[in-house]
């Protein structure tokens, strides 16, 4: 059984105080199940596949996704919800953007890169990026550790502080970041995210690995 998107509920109380710095404090709903990190190595083939297929469902589901256009977010905008600035901890330690479009948003990959490189090879890997990609709303960091299984059921999708709207390819790369290993998880991103970023991501690791741990 294919269940709908799901997301961690939470709910925000914020304290009204008479000092100059209040405080806020948010309560959120303990979720059943444990981090896929620490489950994957006990699932049985069935299991994994269950939840390879649920995850399959979850990115369609939020690659339909639109947009709300307003005068601070057009068309191909690169950014977070409401066209904030996107947080991102593969581009920078803070926060950057918003981008009008995805040709800014591989420019500022390249300006981050070149403290990390030598200014001669990032020409060709510019001239290597494609600016035409469809903007989708992504996760921004679908590793094993944000995704919590009971059994063979994808029970919650966490930390969605890096979502927003990325090219199509992002999806791909980030959660090629993973800190798990195992061969059939990384095989099963590919499934996972149903296109053929293979291009893509090698590109972005001819910059990122060299800037990994720079932050």
């Amino acid at each position: 059984m294919v269940h709908g998107t799901i997301f961690l509920h939470y709910y925000c109380h914020i304290i009204a105080s008479d000092r100059a710095f209040g405080k806020t404090y948010m309560l959120m709903r303990r979720v059943n199940g444990m981090p896929l990190q620490s489950a994957w190595r006990d699932l049985n083939a069935e299991q994994r596949t269950n939840v390879i297929e649920q995850l399959r469902s979850f990115v369609a589901q939020l690659r339909t996704l639109s947009p709300t256009l307003s005068r601070r977010h057009s068309v191909g905008a690169v950014c977070a919800l409401n066209n904030a600035p996107l947080s991102d901890s593969r581009i920078a330690s803070a926060p950057v953007g918003p981008f009008p479009n995805e040709r800014a948003f591989n420019d500022h990959l390249i300006v981050v890169a070149e403290p990390y490189m030598d200014e001669t090879t990032l020409p060709s890997i510019r001239a290597r990026m494609s600016d035409d990609h469809r903007i989708c709303f992504t996760h921004g960091d679908l590793t094993p550790r944000n995704i919590f299984v009971q059994g063979g059921n994808v029970t919650a999708i966490i930390d969605w502080e890096e979502s927003g709207w990325y090219p199509e390819h992002w999806e791909f790369v980030k959660a090629l970041w993973c800190t798990l290993k195992d061969p059939e998880w990384l095989r099963a991103v590919r499934y996972i995210v149903a296109d053929d970023f293979e291009r893509e991501w090698m590109l972005d690791r001819e910059l990122s690995d060299h800037m990994v741990g720079a932050f």
